[in-house]
Formats: structure tokens, C-alpha cells, sequence
């Protein structure tokens, strides 16, 4: 039995041009103006250790407290893939608490 077999399909132009991926892997379209810089007070620099390469679910979780948006770091760092993408010493951008909140609510 194939536990994926209800869950969408779709490409993903993300990553890689005409790529498919499972539903699950869809960045959500929420991000008003991706091209405007964050202000300093909207971010924290997050250096990257050995244990955090490819588990950017973990990074999420710690600092927003749901693993579901591991996507606005990636997104924000530029990680396309966080298996491949990431390296100890890599610094990445960690939106606030309160920029995301407001991202996944709609409000801008």
C-alpha cells in the first residue's frame, strides 16, 4: 500500500524547472514583496552547526515553535535544498516571530 497515494502531485519550479514533488513540499505563495530587505530588527543571524545541515524543521521549531515553517528561513537564506545547501558555518536569516505571524496571517 502506497501511504502517498491521496496526496497531490504537482511541479515544483522552486528547486528546479519542471521538477514533481509531493503536496507536501509547496512553498506557500504569502510573501507580499520577497525583493524588499528585511529591516534589523526583523531578523537574527543564525549560524549553522554540524546537527542543523538538512533540518531546517528543527531550526523552525526553535525559534517559532512549529516545524511547518522551516520554509521562511530557507526562503529567506536562499537554501533551496536543505540537504544540499547547507554548511557548518553558513549563516542564515531568521525572520522574527512576529514578521512571520503576520506573513502566515496575511497582514502586512
Amino acid at each position: 500500500m502506497n501511504r502517498y497515494i491521496k496526496t497531490k502531485i504537482f511541479v515544483d519550479d522552486f528547486v528546479k524547472p519542471n521538477v514533481q514533488r509531493y503536496g507536501i513540499w509547496v512553498v506557500p505563495h504569502i510573501i507580499k514583496n520577497p525583493d524588499v530587505p528585511l529591516k534589523t530588527d526583523q531578523y537574527t543571524n543564525y549560524t549553522v552547526a554540524m546537527g542543523d545541515i538538512g533540518r531546517m524543521d528543527l531550526l523552525a521549531h526553535k525559534f517559532y515553535g512549529d516545524s511547518t515553517l522551516w520554509w521562511v528561513i530557507a526562503y529567506y537564506s536562499g537554501v533551496k535544498n536543505p540537504l544540499t545547501d547547507m554548511y557548518v558555518g553558513q549563516i542564515l536569516v531568521i525572520p522574527s516571530s512576529e514578521l512571520v505571524g503576520n506573513m502566515v496571517s496575511g497582514v502586512e
